[in-house]
């Protein structure tokens, strides 16, 4: 029964969030409960296409992998399932074996919007694949009512490409890194879930203001969810016992290396060496390292875009910019920390990296952080309209490169090395990226000869090469190949185990950009990319990335974006309002991230000596 936005919200919050976890209970913060079952597997005839797998239905469809990629495609009735009221496709499985599986799921062809779900043995699970509609072709109040918000109230949200969801013509159900090869699964069920509903005028003056003192999603409730100061104090409190009690993992030596692992040539800089198959970074002490690392590390963080947005506060904070919104990360860090905030907040950053097994801080994290922090660090330089000749380029970077802080960095031992530009998109550029890398390559080596070059971190969300998977960017990516240290490629994908070299080439790769985020616990909008269903799935789902990197031979380090979720009513004209954190507005840890991490970094270095997995 589909029921009113705010009425069905009402009920969600009395079940309370952490409800998602057991599934196969679905929940989507700030939409309803609405459902649509759309297919009787009892009833229905019918057709399925499948890839190295057998299909039998028998009280639901199903399925054993009999190949690493196996794949399953549902075919819907000849008109499609219409899905364009609701806010997620949600298909219900069961794993019958003994072993644990991870399974990926895709309801578009060529899409970004995919669905991932971990089973345990014996376990039923929901795949949640969210329904985003492209911020240029959707048409309802919901634009104006929430502007610079990608996620919104009544279970909308935005992506960056346009899609259409009245007509959807398959499910593709497909194993996972040979996670479910010789195991069976059932398809129990297919359903639309959540209303994707615009909220009317009476719901909209009860449903505002959504945002609460503290910054947070008002009308739901979850664990660890912050109502007072006391509260954050006393997370603090346990926070640094935990610390206390694990403060890095014990294989590490002073730089995040390998102390146990094979001495090389000491340089006094970070560098590359393949070994046995294997490319790594070694340190300045010649120990081999792999970085494991977070972008946009800071004790400081956007602002909401609160400014004609008031009505959306609870309250808003004493002082803010009425031109850059209310910050209140900055004001809850304040009421957290104390006296010298500023200070106790980045010593207490530094303290969780390590324990946490982060060795390293990914591309724009704050530099008062990183320098003197005894941190392994990377540094952004961005060239922009610079881009345009050869003289430009070389005017430019010779212009960065110059600045104190980029001198001092080129002869620091913690610095890997410079990430310059960020998914440059090559169809607009005017200058050939054959001239580009190699004038870059040119400038940074001339005032840090020791130092990184680290690429472009090119979009990798497709290609598996890296890249969007086009002829130019496959000729960028050739390029690249020629004069970089380290390939970046951002790679928002559930797995990085397919990428692979340009013909003829063989360099170390470091994933400048992936995460994982969720809908079902006070934020709007899980992420553009990279979504799952709940906290225990970014738990998983970040596990299997991480070891699926540490098994790959040419990737070298692996930077999750971003270390703190994005405010809840946006921040741009982008609008990200996403659960993609390792902390939230309140500076509370996500339980389920953390332990996925620690779990991969206290073994960091045993995994990546495993022997390799083949690459095709």
């Amino acid at each position: 029964m589909v029921k009113s936005g705010l009425t069905a919200l009402m009920v969600l919050c009395s079940i309370c969030t952490f409800a998602a976890e057991n599934s196969p209970y679905v929940h989507i913060t700030g939409a309803n409960d609405a459902e649509v079952i759309l297919t009787d597997f009892t009833k229905d005839i019918l057709k399925f296409k499948s890839i190295n797998a057998n299909v039998k239905t028998f009280n639901g469809v199903n399925i054993t992998f009999s190949q690493e990629d196996g794949s399953v495609e549902v075919t819907a009735p000849q008109s499609g399932w219409d899905l364009k009221d609701y806010s997620a496709f949600v298909a219900d499985i069961r794993n019958n074996s003994d072993k644990p599986l991870s399974l990926e799921g895709h309801i578009a062809k060529k899409s970004n919007i995919r669905g991932y779900l971990h089973l345990q043995p014996g376990e039923t699970g929901a795949m949640i694949i969210y329904l985003m509609r492209g911020r240029k072709t959707f048409s309802d109040s919901r634009k104006q009512d929430f502007p610079h918000m990608a996620g919104k109230p009544g279970g909308l949200m935005e992506h960056y490409k346009s899609y259409k969801w009245d007509k959807i013509k398959f499910f593709l159900l497909k194993d996972l890194d040979g996670t479910a090869v010789n195991k069976s699964i059932t398809l129990l069920n297919l359903r639309g879930f959540g209303s994707n509903a615009v909220l009317s005028q009476k719901e909209m003056k009860n449903y505002s203001p959504f945002i609460d003192p503290y910054g947070q999603f008002k009308h739901e409730d979850w664990a660890l969810k912050v109502k007072s100061t006391e509260d954050m104090k006393r997370s603090l409190a346990l926070e640094k016992t935990k610390i206390s009690q694990n403060p890095r993992p014990k294989e590490w030596n002073e730089y995040g290396g390998w102390k146990n692992g094979p001495v090389l040539e000491a340089t006094g800089h970070f560098r590359t060496q393949k070994i046995d198959g294997k490319w790594w970074l070694v340190d300045p002490k010649g120990q081999l390292f792999w970085s494991n690392g977070i972008c946009g590390i800071s004790y400081n963080s956007n602002s909401d875009l609160s400014n004609g947005k008031k009505a959306f506060y609870q309250q808003l904070p004493q002082k803010y910019s009425t031109k850059y919104g209310a910050n209140f990360y900055v004001e809850n860090l304040k009421l957290k920390y104390g006296k010298n905030w500023q200070q106790k907040a980045k010593q207490h950053v530094l303290s969780r990296m390590p324990s946490w097994g982060i060795n390293s801080f990914g591309n724009w994290s704050k530099p008062s952080l990183y320098q003197n922090a005894n941190i392994a660090y990377t540094v952004p330089i961005h060239t922009a309209s610079a881009r345009t000749s050869e003289k430009a380029l070389r005017n430019y970077l010779r212009k960065v490169l110059a600045k104190d802080t980029v001198t001092k960095a080129a002869n620091d031992p913690w610095l890997i090395g410079y990430f310059v530009d960020n998914e440059i998109q090559w169809k607009r550029e005017t200058m050939a990226p054959e001239l580009y890398y190699k004038i870059v390559r040119e400038e940074i080596k001339r005032v840090a000869p020791n130092k990184l070059y680290l690429g472009s971190r090119s979009a990798g969300h497709i290609g598996v090469y890296g890249g969007h998977g086009n002829k130019l960017d496959k000729r960028a990516q050739a390029a690249a190949v020629k004069y970089v240290d380290v390939l970046s490629i951002n790679r928002y994908r559930f797995s990085p185990s397919d990428l692979i070299m340009p013909e003829g080439a063989d360099v170390p790769i470091i994933i400048g950009e992936y995460h994982f985020g969720a809908a079902d616990r006070g934020m709007l909008h899980p992420a553009y990319n990279g979504s799952v269903g709940s906290q225990k799935q970014r738990y998983h789902a970040s596990k299997h990335y991480v070891n699926e990197a540490l098994l790959h031979p040419n990737i070298v380090g692996i930077h999750w974006w971003t270390y703190i979720d994005t405010p809840l009513a946006g921040t741009s004209k982008q609008g990200a309002n996403f659960q993609v954190g390792f902390i939230d507005i309140t500076d509370t840890p996500y339980p389920d991230v953390i332990n996925a991490f620690k779990e991969v970094g206290f073994n960091l270095y045993e995994t990546r000596a495993k022997t390799i997995k083949s690459q095709n």
